[in-house]
């Protein structure tokens, strides 16, 4: 083997090999960037969530106060 069948030997390993690292950055990155996507949407959801519950709080609220005032007026009547 010469020297110049070497050097293309081991320039097609260093390229082949950075290739296959590169493939699994890209993977990575790709991964982390679906994930990052999911957790906003999570976030969204969560905090539609939570205004619906304080809506359903606000809401038991005023139903308490009516039924207070509702029996209130029976006592009176």
């Amino acid at each position: 083997m010469t020297g110049a069948d070497r050097f293309i030997a081991l320039l097609v390993t260093v390229i082949t090999g950075t290739g296959i690292i590169m493939t699994g950055v890209v993977w990575t990155a790709r991964m982390l960037w679906n994930v990052r996507g999911s957790w906003d949407t999570t976030n969204t959801e969560l905090k539609r969530l939570v205004d619906r519950v304080g809506d359903m709080r606000d809401r038991d609220e005023q139903l308490d106060r009516r039924l207070e005032r509702h029996l209130e007026w029976h006592d009176k009547h």
